[in-house]
């Protein structure tokens, strides 16, 4: 056994075991990535109320680098195909919250939340530190609960980084300029200046 596997089957040998820890991660798995999403929209729709470009731009920016990660990510989920654990190791993974038989890599989970950390992190500081905790959280989880290797979870953050560089350096300036044109022409329909 790798340490790969042998970090799967720490966490996942709590899975099944106890109700409250089954429950807790399908819980977290679920709402964490719907709530930072939501904080997300807050941010863009307080910059409405405020009047302030930058908490637009930051929501908007965000969005399309979220979109972008999860599209690529489809992409290469199909082109290299990775079992997830609970398929590959029948029979020794504990999984007490199914999963549609699909690749490991890239984890749509880890690719949401760590999108979302990188697109808020430079200005919310506060924002930053909890959202890296429950991207911690989900990775945790999705390997507690048999869904992804550990390896693949850590290639899914390293793999968003690369795309954030990627992102800031070709893409970024491209999309907040869309923006700006779209708000000019729509701007009684999207800010009330």
């Amino acid at each position: 056994m790798n340490l790969n596997e042998s970090i799967l089957h720490f966490f996942n040998n709590y899975a099944g075991k106890w109700n409250i820890l089954d429950t807790i991660a399908k819980n977290t798995i679920t709402f964490i990535p719907i709530v930072m999403c939501a904080i997300i929209a807050i941010i863009y729709f307080i910059g409405i109320i405020q009047k302030n470009l930058d908490y637009r731009h930051i929501a908007v920016s965000t969005f399309f680098f979220l979109v972008i990660n999860l599209i690529i990510g489809y992409i290469i989920s199909h082109i290299y195909y990775k079992p997830r654990p609970l398929f590959a190791e029948k029979g020794t993974i504990n999984a007490p919250v199914s999963h549609v038989d699909d690749s490991s890599f890239p984890s749509d989970h880890m690719t949401i939340t760590t999108s979302l950390t990188f697109g808020i992190s430079s200005t919310f500081k506060i924002l930053r530190y909890i959202f890296i905790v429950c991207t911690i959280i989900i990775g945790i989880d999705k390997i507690f609960l048999g869904h992804h290797y550990p390896l693949d979870i850590l290639l899914t953050v390293v793999y968003v980084c690369i795309m954030r560089i990627i992102y800031n350096v070709f893409i970024s300036k491209h999309i907040i300029k869309f923006y700006d044109f779209i708000e000019n022409k729509f701007k009684r329909i999207i800010v009330n200046k």
